[in-house]
């Protein structure tokens, strides 16, 4: 949805501010900590509830009784219950994913294959060497599993070139002027790299370092 958003294809009044200078991934992190904070939330308020002491604080002496409620209000309360759980069905039917409702895709294919494809972000230093970029310091304020999961989305569309440089830009730049402010240990580096790279799945992973195929998908450098 956040991406839909990003290229224009959203609702005029969702329009983002700032899209011409800041990268997919500064709105995807905005968007996670939004989610993570209201998820947490909902999540306390929901442990709080579940203690009597609570639940009698709230709802007062324990010889309330709840209203009477009148016919259509049962009906409005029953329609909104019933809508819900109707459109969550339709997100499984129709493999959707439009927040808050989910088809709830994660994990629920099967893998027949035995190899191992994913994006891995390097830097080149001034001697030519490759480092691997891994760390929640080197991709700040990025975590890896998250980056790898946005730049493979974003590389599966035909128009995805202009966004991934942009983020290797950004990744770029946020490394070296944390560097150059003493934020991290990391090396001078010129340039940063996006391979896509697939392994055999071996039992001792002993081609860890060696992957099958290694493609490169684009290149930052200033």
């Amino acid at each position: 949805m956040v991406s839909a958003i990003y290229r224009g294809e959203g609702p005029a009044f969702l329009a983002l501010r700032g899209v011409n200078s800041n990268p997919l991934e500064f709105y995807l992190r905005k968007w996670i900590t939004l989610a993570t904070t209201v998820g947490s939330v909902l999540l306390i308020v929901g442990i709080l509830v579940s203690f009597p002491a609570v639940r009698s604080w709230i709802s007062g002496p324990a010889s309330w009784t709840p209203p009477n409620l009148s016919r259509r209000k049962r009906l409005v309360v029953n329609g909104a219950v019933l809508s819900i759980i109707g459109i969550g069905l339709l997100q499984v039917l129709l493999g959707r994913d439009d927040y808050p409702f989910s088809s709830y895709p994660m994990y629920s294919s099967v893998r027949r294959e035995f190899s191992q494809k994913e994006m891995r972000l390097f830097g080149v230093t001034e001697q030519g060497h490759e480092i691997h970029l891994a760390t929640r310091q080197q991709l700040y304020p990025f975590a890896q599993d998250r980056m790898k999961m946005a730049l493979k989305r974003m590389d599966s569309r035909a128009d995805a070139g202009k966004d991934i440089l942009s983020t290797l830009e950004y990744v770029f730049q946020t490394y070296e002027r944390r560097r150059v402010e003493g934020d991290h240990g990391g090396i001078l580096l010129t340039s940063v790299r996006l391979y896509e790279m697939e392994w055999d799945l071996l039992a001792d992973a002993s081609n860890i370092s060696t992957p099958r195929t290694k493609r490169l998908v684009s290149e930052y450098t200033p």
